[in-house]
């Protein structure tokens, strides 16, 4: 998107300065905004294989890691490695419910790509 951001910024430029067929100018210009409509349109379309993501799900994927999918919250130093290790943020918003966001790999490849948050 950032592409066709930069093509028609180029086109406005390209008027500013004069000497350009209106008649092809309109035409591109609608070309461009309805890729633009289709881009945006397809990344709504996209989904996170994190939508699915579930509680149950997390609890499997640390007993896989060797966890027991809770801690001795007593045990200060196994619950500072635990946040460390799985806890991305936590979110505490004006009305006082925290949101904690986990940081899991999901088997990223050696680009880093195909893991995430």
């Amino acid at each position: 998107m950032a592409d066709l951001d930069r093509r028609m910024a180029n086109l406005v430029r390209a008027i500013e300065e004069g000497g350009v067929d209106y008649g092809v100018l309109s035409a591109r210009i609608t070309e461009l905004k309805a890729a633009r409509a289709d881009a945006e349109r397809r990344l709504e379309d996209l989904s996170s294989p994190l939508d699915v993501l579930t509680e149950e799900m997390v609890v499997r994927y640390l007993k896989a890691q060797g966890r027991s999918g809770s801690i001795d919250r007593s045990d200060f130093l196994q619950a500072k490695k635990f946040v460390d290790l799985y806890v991305h943020e936590i979110v505490v918003p004006p009305d006082g419910s925290p949101e904690v966001v986990f940081s899991l790999s999901l088997g990223a490849d050696s680009d880093g790509v195909g893991g995430g948050t």
